[in-house]
């Protein structure tokens, strides 16, 4: 009964910090209008769509992306570090004047039909049969064999294009030969493909009179540098081929500067404290 009980306020303990992290994530973002560029009704609809505990820092990560009428904005993300209810880093790029930047908030077009629209522009057969499978949580997945090799997800997503935000549909295409994996955003009032990107990397040489090598690789374009949130530290830097550079042939090296991933390494690749400074310098990992 003793354990019980332990165990039960213990649950109760774990509830009410997780319950007062959530209050200060919502502190957060409603005093961003305070730092004079966003508006309060830039910041009035978001959602936390992902949040990590790191058991050797105690901190836990949420990030936080920007909304409109219950519709993400593309890329308009927060990220912050929370500790005993306190943020110890934060930061944000979030989208402002979003009522005179989007000029429709209602799809003309249905999710069938921006998938028929993508399809039509990747020359696939926009007349294939399309089975809706289910709805998950904030879009739909269809089936069309004679479109895609995997499922089709589409959701609704404003896509910020120059001085607009464009209601579209986003959708994700893996070609019937597998040579492309499209991640497409649709115009939900014209069907226009205003953009694409592929999570193929396709890697060909030259012949050479000793080998001949090709790779492709699944590589995802959203989380480029613009995207990836850095905490404040001294920047590592590398001096390498970067991708999509296939090899010394085809072009030269470049500086990086941090290019870690701030879910898998939250303090970049040299620190493992998230005190102020890297605890080395070598590449052996965190």
């Amino acid at each position: 009964m003793r354990k019980l009980l332990i165990g039960f306020f213990a649950l109760l303990s774990v509830l009410a910090i997780a319950q007062n992290d959530m209050v200060v994530v919502g502190q957060y973002v409603n005093a961003l209008p305070e730092e004079g560029l966003l508006s309060a009704s830039d910041v009035s609809d978001w959602q936390i769509t992902d949040r990590v505990y790191s058991k050797q820092s105690g901190l836990t990560y949420f990030y936080v992306q920007q909304a409109h009428k219950g519709v993400l904005i593309e890329g308009a993300m927060a990220d912050l570090a929370v500790k005993n209810s306190k943020v110890l880093y934060s930061n944000h790029r979030f989208y402002a004047s979003l009522g005179e930047r989007i000029s429709s908030n209602q799809a003309a077009l249905s999710a069938v039909q921006a998938i028929r629209s993508a399809a039509a522009h990747l020359e696939l057969p926009a007349t294939a049969d399309l089975v809706f499978l289910r709805s998950a949580e904030r879009e739909d997945h269809y089936e069309a064999e004679k479109i895609s090799q995997d499922i089709i997800p589409v959701s609704l997503m404003y896509l910020p294009l120059n001085d607009e935000i464009v209601l579209t549909w986003r959708l994700s295409i893996h070609m019937p030969d597998g040579e492309h994996w499209w991640l497409l955003y649709v115009d939900a009032s014209t069907g226009e493909v205003l953009e694409k990107r592929d999570h193929i990397i396709h890697c060909s040489f030259d012949e050479h009179p000793f080998h001949n090598a090709s790779r492709t690789e699944r590589h995802d374009h959203l989380h480029d540098e613009a995207h990836v949130p850095m905490l404040p530290l001294t920047p590592a830097q590398y001096n390498v081929f970067p991708i999509p550079v296939e090899s010394p042939s085809y072009g030269s090296r470049s500086i990086l500067a941090d290019p870690s991933d701030s879910a898998s390494s939250p303090y970049g690749w040299h620190d493992v404290d998230a005190t102020l400074g890297a605890e080395f310098t070598i590449t052996r990992g965190n």
